[in-house]
């Protein structure tokens, strides 16, 4: 299982419940959130400039805090490796939501919750841009919008 997912909680040493390690009376350390977005997303319209550009602005000032990791799919990336997935959340090592078109559908399974541990990872390493060239492509979204 992939390290970097945050973990149930667990008892501690000493009593208690929280998160195995934790110090008594500090709060628990925030996971990173880590994402992957395809660009095609961010230039979908849905509503007029004004509209489109405030959750871009959003994206933009997410993506310099340093708990957050957004990866953006190029139009064009090489994804023949990577079979089509549906939009996906990892919530943690043991849960999934799976969002359809007209259902979000929580899976809980264990070869399922690592397919899609798997499949965020490829997608993640192999078709996503990050950083520089991520935060590039969403200014040029927004840049598009006038």
């Amino acid at each position: 299982m992939d390290p970097t997912l945050p973990r149930r909680s667990g008892r501690r040493r000493g009593g208690g419940e929280g998160p195995v390690g934790a110090v008594a009376g500090a709060p628990p350390p925030r996971p990173p959130l880590r994402a992957v977005i395809e660009e095609r997303v961010l230039r979908q319209r849905y509503d007029d400039a004004a509209t489109m550009a405030g959750p871009l602005g959003h994206l933009l000032t997410a993506m310099a805090c340093p708990q957050v990791a957004l990866g953006v799919i190029p139009f064009g990336a090489a994804r023949e490796h990577i079979r089509g997935v549906e939009s996906f959340t990892v919530y943690d090592e043991d849960r999934v939501a799976i969002e359809w078109p007209r259902a979000e559908v929580d899976i809980t399974a264990a070869g399922d919750v690592e397919d899609c541990v798997r499949a965020f990872a490829e997608l993640t390493k192999l078709a996503a841009v990050h950083g520089t060239r991520a935060r590039a492509l969403v200014a040029a979204a927004t840049d598009a919008l006038e």
